[in-house]
């Protein structure tokens, strides 16, 4: 149970739909059931009405310093943070870190991804806090922000939408990507909200959230007559990063003794298809590849992702405030010399030593 300090909990719809039962594997709807196991109060002060739900997830039996950085942030501009963890168990200290930097920290397993969480910590506040003005959901799956004087939220809060996202996305279908979502107060304290987040399943499959949840629960909203805008818009991106990808191609050429044309190259199949054909000789040779490729397939106008395809674009060129976690974990789309992203996220101003720590399984 959550210390009595904080605000008591205000009861929510008191039936569901059978869409929501199943959410809740089964339990009565009396009361929103949730998979919260523990609730503990955060030091931080309760001020204003904006909230943010912050998720975060660790095998280790500790939370890592780049999530800290990332709360203060959250902190510096004015939001209620509420951080979920999906972890198994964290360490008393980290614990106390996280508590520090938040008003409340809720544990519980991890079912349903970030989704899942997002739907816990929705629910939670909801009864919790009643009224709320803001609500932005945000998860630990990027290092950021680049540079803590970002006037990211500056931007985010002039946009005159009631639903803000901080990058949009052709891939699949049109949506936000689901890292950083803000709702404003019309969406909030509508009844289509908390029966959005109500009936959200748990699921337990990667590719169908993205694809019943990440994609669609912009869509949802917008059927209901509710505005959306980005802060940072795909098309300008993109067109930016293909500008940066033809001067880098043309570079490359004259220095490899090469003048091909990157429309050349046959239409691609899908990204991944087109990219498993980029050939392994010279790191420029394997570089200059890799780019035609890219750009051969946005000139075919297939949607790509646009934080993990255009990550240097957004930084150098946009001051994007974040760099997905998995362009160092995981390189998801094969990039040659993709340890420069350490010189381009230090060149932005990112302390890189909290990705290498992360990445050693420091803390």
């Amino acid at each position: 149970m959550i210390s009595d300090s904080l605000p008591r909990p205000r009861w929510l719809a008191r039936s569901a739909s059978p869409g929501a039962i199943a959410a809740n594997f089964g339990l009565s709807s009396f009361f929103i059931k949730t998979l919260v196991r523990a609730a503990h109060q955060g030091g931080a002060p309760l001020r204003g009405r904006g909230f943010a739900v912050f998720v975060t997830f660790t095998e280790m039996p500790y939370v890592a310093e780049y999530v800290y950085r990332h709360l203060d942030f959250l902190n510096a501009n004015g939001f209620n943070v509420i951080v979920v963890s999906n972890s198994k168990k964290i360490n008393d200290q980290s614990l106390r870190e996280l508590r520090l930097r938040s008003i409340a920290v809720l544990e519980r397993p991890n079912i349903g991804y970030d989704f899942g969480a997002y739907r816990d910590g929705v629910l939670w506040t909801l009864q919790h806090f009643g009224a709320v003005d803001r609500l932005l959901l945000i998860n630990d799956s990027v290092f950021g922000p680049v540079d803590l004087d970002s006037d990211l939220f500056d931007k985010a809060f002039a946009i005159d939408a009631d639903i803000v996202g901080l990058l949009d996305s052709m891939e699949k279908r049109y949506h936000f990507q689901s890292f950083w979502l803000m709702f404003n107060r019309a969406v909030v304290a509508s009844k289509k909200f908390e029966q959005y987040w109500i009936n959200t399943p748990y699921f337990q499959d990667k590719s169908t959230v993205v694809d019943k949840l990440e994609t669609r629960i912009l869509n949802y909203f917008l059927q209901a007559d509710f505005t959306s805008e980005a802060v940072f818009q795909v098309d300008t991106v993109t067109q930016r990063a293909v500008q940066n990808f033809m001067r880098e191609i043309d570079q490359l050429s004259r220095a490899s003794g090469e003048r091909e044309l990157v429309d050349s190259a046959p239409k691609p199949e899908t990204p991944t298809d087109r990219l498993r054909l980029v050939q392994r000789g010279t790191p420029l040779r394997a570089r200059l590849d890799y780019l035609r490729q890219i750009v051969g397939i946005l000139n075919h106008g297939v949607a790509m992702n646009p934080s993990v395809f255009m990550w240097r674009t957004l930084l150098q060129d946009f001051n994007f405030p974040y760099i997905k976690r998995e362009i160092f974990t995981k390189n998801p789309v094969s990039e040659p010399n993709i340890l420069t992203a350490y010189e381009v996220a230090a060149g932005c101003g990112y302390p890189v030593e909290l990705i290498r720590r992360y990445l050693r399984g420091g803390r």
